[in-house]
């Protein structure tokens, strides 16, 4: 069963021809198309709830299997079409146009422009942080738009950061995703009820606290701010919880004051100490007499501090652990631990940087056999949080092995054709976490707890990106000395199907769902604390259900060859999500099932745990 519509399928009578994916989340599938009168390319996007909606191979018809989600999906069914009902309003020349929205195959699509120069996010990963003047270029047209937005139809976006701005051919900066936007009246009264969300670094504290009820520009100016620092300074800022909390802006020397000034304003922690008009971006100064392509200059301005080329250049195995490294003291310790580990291979020792005895591809064969009775993490600093030790300890070792990865026989016959074709996969022995990353762990490392189901701290993390998990992994790291990273989507799903142990259960650790997972007809609709369900025969709780999670890979078609430990393709626009969630039917969650999602996407379906 196809999860995305395939190419050449024709939607409203022929009038749109899909061509490829361009990207997925957790509620929606976004197409390139051909419009097929106008001989151009759009942009279509389809109401999908990954979690809860199937569709037909033959029709393309989109279907809701369980019946105690339907109303969960009606209600977001209702909020994608007032996305598009918003964009559709609202006119001007940095905002995104939606051109039609039409109903076909049960579910409900819109049409944009397609816009081919990429987000402002991906500019800054792959080359380096923005100079000034184009950095307020871009700073410039937002602002622009956004003061369109409040004083002439009043709506706030509170969902502004770099992922969310793309770039047309004339490399002018494009506004896009209202998906969590709010109409207001002329009172300032909230007229729509569409919950609120928060991005990691560019959020408010008042959307952390859910105190956007009243129309408040300030709000899109405090992201604005945070933007504007990211395509400065090539990071992400802190978030607004761990500002409240004394951590500070930094900034290199090379920021302006002025552009320092304007940032440390914009992003108060206090709205109401904070401008209340993005009329404060337009007051600063843009060199806007220079052609688009002198002002888009992406050389940084020290490239020992450019930020490494983006991820897809590089192996996840090996740079998943230490995204965005710069040479500072990351890069000289670990280099020192390199040069001991080959040290202690040549004086014949055997150990992880961990301490913990291990198996080396060197010397896999000769030692095998020697540590499979006790696999202990040694090692560790003395002076890291109890939560964090735990973490280490509760690391599991899988055992290395061959197994048939992909549409298996006991997973059904109705499967996922990016579940083709079955092939052999064979994996040197890892470590994986017993339980998915929860908030105790996160907020331990990180200052601030994201998640958007709250009450219990064992409950597993969510509402975090690829991103963020890349920036938890480099602190824990530091944290502790270790070299954790995410799992590859085949070290994945080798533990999820039990290891050297396995049994050949449909899900992780049993055929009976109801045994080992967190799912649509038994999670209440929230997550739970992790562990409580049974484990899998190698002791992995969670596997299946709770929280979907990410894995290192880029998402892309398997290969019907055998492989040893593959890493994915190179490249691509999406990174693997494995498990299933708390709101996924019984049918996507099997432990075959995979799904890719945009890097910088995050909701509250999505968590994560540790590979070492």
């Amino acid at each position: 069963m196809n999860l995305t519509l395939q190419a050449g399928t024709q939607l409203q009578g022929g009038k749109y021809v899909i061509k490829r994916v361009l990207g997925q989340g957790g509620f929606g599938i976004t197409y390139l198309a051909e419009q097929v009168l106008l001989k151009r390319e759009v942009a279509v996007k389809e109401f999908f709830m990954k979690d809860n909606c199937l569709r037909d191979d033959k029709t393309g018809a989109v279907s809701v299997p369980s019946t105690g989600s339907a109303i969960q999906v009606e209600r977001y069914r209702a909020k994608f079409l007032k996305e598009a009902q918003t964009m559709a309003s609202l006119d001007h020349p940095n905002i995104v146009k939606v051109i039609d929205v039409f109903e076909q195959n049960g579910t409900v699509y819109y049409v944009m422009p397609y816009l081919n120069g990429g987000s402002l996010s991906d500019l800054v990963k792959a080359q380096g942080r923005l100079p000034e003047d184009a950095a307020m270029r871009y700073i410039h047209q937002i602002a622009a738009a956004l003061k369109y937005m409040h004083e002439e139809k009043r709506v706030c976006h509170y969902d502004i950061k770099p992922a969310n701005i793309l770039l047309d051919k004339k490399d002018n900066a494009m506004l896009i995703d209202f998906g969590i936007s709010k109409n207001y009246d002329s009172d300032g009264n909230e007229t729509s009820s569409t919950p609120i969300g928060k991005s990691a670094g560019f959020a408010p504290l008042e959307q952390y606290q859910d105190m956007v009820n009243e129309f408040s520009p300030a709000s899109d100016v405090y992201a604005l701010g945070a933007t504007l620092y990211y395509l400065v300074m090539g990071k992400t800022p802190p978030t607004a919880v761990s500002l409240s909390q004394g951590e500070d802006l930094t900034f290199d020397n090379s920021v302006s004051h002025d552009t320092r000034s304007l940032i440390k304003d914009t992003m108060q922690i206090s709205f109401r100490k904070r401008p209340q008009s993005v009329t404060v971006f337009l007051d600063s100064p843009s060199d806007d007499t220079l052609p688009a392509d002198d002002k888009t200059i992406v050389t940084p301005t020290n490239p020992e501090e450019a930020i490494i080329q983006d991820r897809e250049e590089t192996s996840p195995l090996v740079h998943s652990a230490f995204p965005k490294v710069k040479r500072d003291k990351r890069f000289v310790w670990i280099s020192v631990i390199v040069v001991l580990s080959v040290i202690g291979l040549f004086m014949g020792y055997k150990y992880l940087p961990t301490g913990r005895a291990a198996t080396s591809p060197v010397d896999k064969e000769v030692e095998e056999h020697e540590i499979q009775e006790e696999h202990e993490i040694q090692g560790v600093k003395q002076d890291i949080p109890q939560v964090v030790r735990r973490a280490i300890d509760d690391m599991v070792w899988v055992e290395g092995g061959t197994f048939t990865m992909g549409a298996t026989s006991e997973q059904g016959i109705d499967v996922h054709e990016e579940e083709k074709p079955a092939h052999r996969v064979t994996l040197s022995g890892f470590y994986l976490s017993k339980f998915e990353v929860t908030q105790e762990l996160w907020e331990t490392v990180m200052g601030s707890n994201p998640s958007f189901c709250r009450g219990d701290m064992t409950c597993p993390v969510e509402c975090i990106n690829f991103e963020d998990c890349q920036e938890f992994i480099t602190k824990l790291n530091q944290m502790t000395g270790k070299d954790f990273r995410l799992p590859t989507e085949a070290e994945w799903e080798y533990a999820a199907r039990g290891g050297s142990k396995s049994k050949g259960y449909r899900y992780s650790g049993s055929d009976n769902i109801n045994d080992v997972a967190w799912y649509t007809s038994n999670s209440g609709s929230t997550t739970h604390p992790v562990g409580q369900k049974d484990p899998n025969e190698l002791g992995l709780y969670d596997m299946t259900g709770n929280v979907w999670e990410w894995c290192s890979d880029w998402y892309g078609s398997y290969d019907s060859g055998s492989q040893t430990n593959p890493t994915g393709p190179s490249s691509g626009s999406e990174r693997v999500n494995r498990g299933g969630g708390w709101l996924t039917v019984a049918e996507v969650c099997r432990v075959s099932t995979r799904f890719g999602t945009s890097p910088s996407y995050g909701d509250g379906h999505i968590g994560f745990r540790l590979a070492l």
